[in-house]
Parts: structure tokens; C-alpha cells; sequence
């Protein structure tokens, strides 16, 4: 049980050094950071990360992003995701062998349709552990479909095709 907590303590050491510091050998630094909603803090997941307007990295799933191999200097750092404003952060400086931690706070953008204001909130996303979540039919269900063949089961359910 100790030897788990020694190595539960190993793991946490090096994912920390790992994010202050680059393990890249050429001076080069890294950007990283976190994309948030400005009002509510949400994460925003999976908006695209630019530098000086080159796309260069996508945010995961819960608004985080790290790009390595940065040379120093001033860049703008630029967040754009579907249903919200274009977020730039302009002179950021990026250091020799070190990381430089960035917070791109985004605000809704609201559209009028028919002069019905409409706004997307990180909530409203499609998550994607939404759409890979694992369906199972028991022996009792397919008993009580009314379908005669595999195939036909498999017709009736969602997401499903069948050549």
C-alpha cells in the first residue's frame, strides 16, 4: 500500500515538472493553458489554439492545450470555437525552456435569427463521451422487439446501419 502512494507521488512530481518546464533540448519553450467561457468559467472544449495566426493545436475535451517546441519571443495567442467571439492574446512572451501558462476566457456570441437573439453555452455541446457511450441489449429485450432477424434489431436501433 505505501509503494502505491510512493509511486502515486513520483507521478504527480513529473506530471508538474513536466508543465513548468519543456523537455526540449533546442531552448525552445511552451505555451499552455485552459479556454473558459468569461462569465462562468465553463471549460470550452475543443477550440482551435493559433499562434500569429497559424493554427497550431486544438483544446481537449475539458478546454486545456499545451504547445511545445515554441521558439522565444512575443506571439499572439488566438482561441476560436463555433458560437462564440474570436479571443486573441496579444504579446505573450515565450521564454527558453520554460512554459508560459496562458487563460483564454471566451465570450458567447449571440445571433439574431428573425430578431430572436440566440447564444450557444458549453452546456448546449455535443460532449463527446455522449456520443461513445456503449448500448447493450439483454436476451429479455430482443425477446420483446417486434423484429424477426438479427438484422431487423439492428435496424430499430440508433446510430446503427446495415448494408
Amino acid at each position: 500500500m505505501r509503494w502505491c502512494g510512493v509511486i502515486a507521488l513520483v507521478c504527480l512530481l513529473g506530471c508538474c515538472l513536466r508543465s513548468s518546464s519543456v523537455a526540449d533540448a533546442t531552448g525552445a519553450g511552451c505555451i499552455a493553458g485552459k479556454v473558459r467561457v468569461l462569465k462562468t468559467n465553463e471549460s470550452v472544449p475543443f477550440a482551435l489554439i493559433s499562434i500569429d495566426s497559424i493554427p497550431v493545436a486544438q483544446a481537449d475535451s475539458i478546454g486545456e492545450f499545451h504547445i511545445h517546441g515554441v521558439a522565444p519571443g512575443l506571439y499572439a495567442i488566438c482561441a476560436q470555437e463555433d458560437g462564440f467571439v474570436l479571443r486573441t492574446l496579444d504579446s505573450v512572451l515565450v521564454t527558453a525552456d520554460s512554459c508560459t501558462c496562458v487563460d483564454l476566457h471566451m465570450e458567447p456570441e449571440v445571433i439574431e435569427v428573425d430578431g430572436i437573439p440566440i447564444s450557444i453555452t458549453p452546456s448546449d455541446l455535443l460532449h463527446i463521451v455522449d456520443t461513445q457511450a456503449q448500448r447493450q441489449l439483454t436476451s429479455e429485450t430482443i425477446r420483446n422487439l417486434p423484429a424477426a432477424t438479427i438484422y431487423d434489431i439492428l435496424r430499430q436501433r440508433g446510430g446503427v446501419v446495415v448494408r
